[in-house]
Formats: C-alpha cells, sequence, structure tokens
C-alpha cells in the first residue's frame, strides 16, 4: 500500500494529511479542509484510508471527529494501510489498531470503529513498536493494544471487543506467545479497573490464567515485575496456586521479579513479600538459573524494610553465593546503583551484623566489598565498611586463579580514582584519610599518584587541602 508520499496528490490533499496529524486537528478545521478536497482527493481517501488511520493516532481525536469522516468517508474502517509513526513505517494496519494504540482516543471511538468494522478485531497488527515489553515489532489484536494503554480503558469496551471476537482471549503472535492478558498485566502503570478487567477475562476464558508467555513467565510472574498491588496477586494465586512456585525458562520464581520491582510502593511490595511467604517461607531459598537467591536482587533494588524481612526468614542466605560470579548478597549491595541512599546503608550494616565475616569474603574475581563499594564511588558504603574494619583500605584485589590477562592487584583507591563514578571526590577523600600510603603504591605498571592528582583541585574545592 503507498504512502501518501508516494503517490501524487493535490495540495488541499496534503493539506488535509497534515491536519490529521496535528494538534490543531478539530472538527471545525476537518470540515474546513474537506470542503476544499475535489473526487480524486476524496477516492485517493477512500481507497487508502491513511488519513483516516493519523486522525485515529492523533491525541485531539474525539467521537464527533471519527464519526463525520466515517460519514464523508463510509469506507475508511475496513481499510488496512501504512502507518508512518516515528518507531517504525508499519504496513496493513487497520484504524482500530491505531485507536486502540493510542491512549489518548476515547473508548467511545474504539467501540464504534469495532461496531463498523468487526473483522478488525480479528487481525494481527504491529503500530509502533508492536506490544510493549515483548521485544520490537510484536503484532497484537486491537484487545492487546488496548488493555497495554496506561489511560482510558474501561471494562465496558473490552467486554465489546470479547464478545465481538471471543476467542481474542486465546490468540497471540507465535513468536512472542503475548495473549491479551500478558498485555494487560505488562502495563507498567496500574488502570483504575485492572482488577475488574483481569477478573472479567478470567472468568471468560478460565485456561488463560494458565498460559505462559515465550520465556515461561505465569501471570504471577508479570504482575510481580508491574503492578503487585496485593489484591492483583491474590487473585492470581487464588485461579493457580501453584503458579506462586513456578519458574520460568531461566529458574527465576514470582518473588524473584518481586525482589527487581522498584516502581511500586514499598507498602505494597512489602504487604505482596509478607503474603507469598505466609503462603510458602521456602521462597526465600528459590535460585535463579545464576543462582541468585532473592535477597541477591532484593540488595540492588529494595527497602532495607523489604530485604529485612527476607533476611530474618532465611538469615543464612548471607553465606549463599551466586554461580555466575561468587557474590555473596553483601557484594550485589556493595555495587548497587542505590548504595548512596540511606536504607541501602542500612541493609548492608544488617548483613555485616549477621555475618561479619562476609566484608574480608571474596568473589569470583577476587574482590572485597570495599572494592565494588570504590569501583561505583559509593563514600557513605566505603565509610560504612571502614567503620567495621578499618584497615579494608590497605586490602589490594586478587588476581582470579586460571585468568588470562587479568588485571594486576589493586587497592581501593586505585579503583575509585580510575572509575569516576557516583559521589567520586568525597570516596577518593574516604580512602586517601583511612590510608594515604595508598597514593605510592603501583597499579601494575601504572603509579596511583598521577591518577590522585587529576583530581587534586577538585579536592581542595571540596575544603581539603593536601599535598600528594
Amino acid at each position: 500500500m503507498p504512502t501518501l508520499d508516494a503517490v501524487t496528490v493535490s495540495p488541499q490533499m496534503r493539506d488535509f494529511d497534515k491536519l490529521c496529524r496535528s494538534d490543531d486537528l478539530s472538527l471545525i478545521a476537518l470540515k474546513e479542509k474537506v470542503s476544499l478536497l475535489d473526487e480524486s482527493d476524496i477516492k485517493h481517501i477512500t481507497d487508502y484510508g491513511s488519513c483516516f488511520h493519523r486522525a485515529c493516532l492523533n491525541s485531539k481525536v474525539t467521537l464527533e471527529i471519527i464519526e463525520y469522516l466515517l460519514d464523508v468517508f463510509p469506507r475508511v474502517a475496513s481499510i488496512a494501510s501504512v502507518v508512518d509513526l516515528p518507531d517504525k513505517l508499519n504496513m496493513d494496519v487497520y484504524p482500530l489498531h491505531c485507536a486502540c494504540y493510542n491512549k489518548d482516543c476515547p473508548s467511545s471511538v474504539i467501540r464504534l470503529l469495532s461496531e463498523r468494522y468487526p473483522l478488525a478485531l480479528e487481525q494481527l497488527c504491529t503500530v509502533g513498536v508492536g506490544i510493549h515489553d515483548y521485544g520490537y515489532h510484536i503484532p497484537g489484536l486491537p484487545l492487546h493494544y488496548y488493555l497495554a494503554r496506561n489511560c482510558n480503558v474501561d471494562i465496558d469496551t473490552v467486554k465489546v471487543m470479547v464478545e465481538s471476537y471471543p476467542t481474542s482471549l486465546t490468540i497471540s503472535d507465535e513468536e512472542s506467545a503475548c495473549f491479551p492478558i500478558h498485555a494487560l498485566l505488562l502495563n507498567w502503570r496500574s488502570t483504575d479497573v485492572l482488577h475488574e478487567i483481569l477478573t472479567y477475562l478470567i472468568e471468560i476464558e478460565p485456561s488463560s490464567v494458565r498460559m505462559l508467555d515465550r520465556y515461561g513467565n505465569t501471570l504471577l510472574h508479570l504482575a510481580c515485575r508491574t503492578k503487585n498491588t496485593l489484591d492483583i496477586v491474590q487473585l492470581l494465586y487464588n485461579t493457580w496456586p501453584e503458579t506462586i512456585r513456578t519458574s520460568d525458562s531461566d529458574g527465576i520464581l514470582p518473588i524473584h521479579n518481586l525482589c527487581c520491582n522498584r516502581m511500586v510502593d514499598n507498602t505494597d511490595s512489602l504487604a505482596t513479600l509478607r503474603f507469598m511467604l505466609n503462603v510458602d517461607p521456602t521462597l526465600v531459598r528459590g535460585r535463579d538459573i545464576d543462582g541468585e537467591l532473592p535477597i541477591h536482587r532484593a540488595v540492588y533494588n529494595m527497602s532495607f524494610e523489604f530485604c529485612r524481612v527476607l533476611i530474618d526468614e532465611y538469615p543464612e542466605s548471607l553465606k549463599v553465593r551466586t554461580t555466575s560470579d561468587g557474590s555473596l548478597p553483601v557484594h550485589v549491595a556493595c555495587e548497587s546503583s542505590n548504595a548512596c541512599r540511606d536504607d541501602q546503608v542500612d541493609t548492608i550494616q544488617y548483613m555485616l551484623e549477621i555475618y561479619p565475616e562476609s566484608i574480608n569474603t571474596r568473589n569470583r574475581y577476587g574482590l572485597l566489598p570495599i572494592h565494588l563499594a570504590a569501583t561505583c564511588g559509593k563514600s557513605k558504603v566505603i565509610e560504612l565498611l571502614l567503620k567495621h574494619d578499618p584497615s579494608a583500605a590497605t586490602k589490594s584485589t586478587n588476581q582470579p586463579p586460571h585468568e588470562v590477562d587479568s588485571p594486576p592487584p589493586r587497592l581501593p583507591l586505585h579503583l575509585v580514582c580510575s572509575e569516576h563514578h557516583g559521589d567520586y571526590f568525597d570516596a577518593v577523600k574516604v580512602l586517601y584519610d583511612a590510608y594515604p600510603e595508598a597514593i605510592h603504591k603501583l597499579d601494575g605498571d601504572i603509579s596511583i599518584p598521577h591518577l590522585v592528582r587529576e583530581t587534586y583541585h577538585l579536592i581542595m574545592r571540596g575544603g581539603t587541602v593536601r599535598q600528594v
């Protein structure tokens, strides 16, 4: 199907198309532009429909606009056309897909288009980059796109679409295995009617609760990645209790996803965690394909209160290493991008109180917790580690055994000066105060003093003047 730019059209036709794309779209403006179109222009729109598709994608679209355009161009609801969005040029897309993709499009428009051309409800099309979070260009039904919206979603419109095409709940692109109920739960921002819609979909198609995506994720896996409010988790658990102990293709349990979810309020996350552990306390011992326990993920992502629940349930978890790099939970916490937060420091403090020896435990790459904190430039964490072990600043990394071309032994000060991450200058000061002699130590063939000199003037600006 050719695009508008690929065919010869009149100036008034181009003006009409431009209006359908623009923020100036209105019923009055449309009527004015339509009055200027000749018969060939009207035939072009009737045959190709691309202007109508653009109106369906416009944030200013209204029911009145769509009703008017359908009166002027009655066939356009049934036309599969080209959609040229910034993300991609999509082929053979129906107006209904465009309307469902557009979160600003009123549900009344979607109901109207579903009535005018119900066959569009049965078509898998790619709009933009396709269904969210399933990789690029994964096609979906109109129902997929509508359920993926984070606003302007209502149960009545869902019912219209499902009742018009009941089989839609079991339809998915072969490669993605993303069914409409997955699209609903993958919505990063919860809709107000999520629980109501989810309940309805499960009632209409009970088998949908056991549908796995291409990664082996259950609905509970998806809910714990996104909107893990307790009522949603309880609904999914009650529908399929075994799902709470079901691993995906990478050995990941729903609780692992919960421990990575920074998007949900801490109160909701804690409520969900406690519910899951009340159902099965052994979930804290579940390992994924990399040997990670829930606590390994939680210390990188979640609050101190959340982590403490996991630790108290299974204190021995602080001695468990991952299979990928031999890290203890304390190693993971010290290299966390959140490690400058006060509650992250509290988590590390709590772990060291329970398992003090972990401060001198190396991972598979010969790194102590302080080396990871230094690499990330986390001054608050470095201060905490030095409080527990004042000699930590003097300890070098170890060369991993049997590693070819591995870096030479390095002190924490080497690491912080070479990485320039985090609150870098404060970290340099803390480590220099703890072990000033480090500036005379060699890092292989490279002397550390020149690295410190690079930051000397900035250290002075911070209020500390030293001759290094």
